[in-house]
């Protein structure tokens, strides 16, 4: 059911020099991992953007969003210009980019489309079903916005394959380089039957779905979320 609720901000944490996680009060409110909803500031008129949850489902009493400044906009700049304990509205939950109950997972985030992929992990280690053979590729352009870094590596103790991908990367980085799909065809060298779950801006999902069908996965098992 859609809500449309007031709220206030409950924490603000920097992720990078451009990106921050808001927390908002969100007592009873119900979701699903991969859903998304409208938040709403009124600066002399009402301005609305769409966010995807950060947080999961058994975060209860609050939600979390990771955001980008994007300094030219209209809605972020104000965003960040509030603090703890200002009033923010949303209305929601909207979405069907959901988690299916096959185990076997592939799920591929780029930049700060790791928000609703983080919720979709959280939810899985919550039910115990990170050992389900899932895989998580993260491309993002440099080393510092290898966002939630501490969380997802901590995940690998439960089972999650983990591949960060940087596109321009300092000298100390060890991992892998550039784009996301030589390192999906690295450790999965051939499309299988695991559901894909993709997250990013537009131009990123494009080409890895493409990619993916190109290397024999099914495209009734890709699921995608652009922005």
């Amino acid at each position: 059911m859609v809500e449309k609720r007031e709220s206030f901000i409950i924490d603000i944490e920097d992720l990078d020099p451009s990106t921050k996680l808001f927390r908002i009060e969100a007592k009873d409110f119900t979701f699903k991992s991969g859903q998304f909803v409208i938040l709403s500031l009124v600066d002399g008129k009402e301005i609305r953007r769409s966010y995807s949850m950060a947080s999961s489902p058994y975060d209860s009493d609050y939600l979390e969003f990771c955001i980008r400044l994007k300094q030219d906009g209209e809605f972020t700049p104000r965003l960040f210009n509030l603090d703890i304990g200002d009033k923010i509205s949303f209305e929601g939950p909207y979405g069907n980019f959901l988690l299916k109950e096959h185990e076997e997972k592939i799920l591929i985030a780029g930049g700060t489309g790791i928000a609703p992929i983080r919720s979709m992990l959280r939810t899985l280690n919550e039910e115990k079903k990170l050992e389900k053979n899932i895989w998580l590729f993260f491309g993002f352009n440099k080393t510092g916005e290898f966002l939630f870094r501490k969380e997802l590596e901590g995940y690998k103790k439960s089972g999650l394959n983990l591949v960060p991908v940087v596109l321009h990367p300092e000298s100390h980085w060890k991992g892998e380089l550039g784009y996301v799909m030589p390192a999906i065809k690295k450790f999965i060298p051939k499309g299988d039957e695991k559901d894909v779950y993709i997250c990013g801006p537009p131009l990123m999902v494009r080409a890895v779905v493409q990619f993916l069908l190109e290397h024999g996965f099914s495209k009734e098992r890709i699921y995608r979320d652009e922005w």
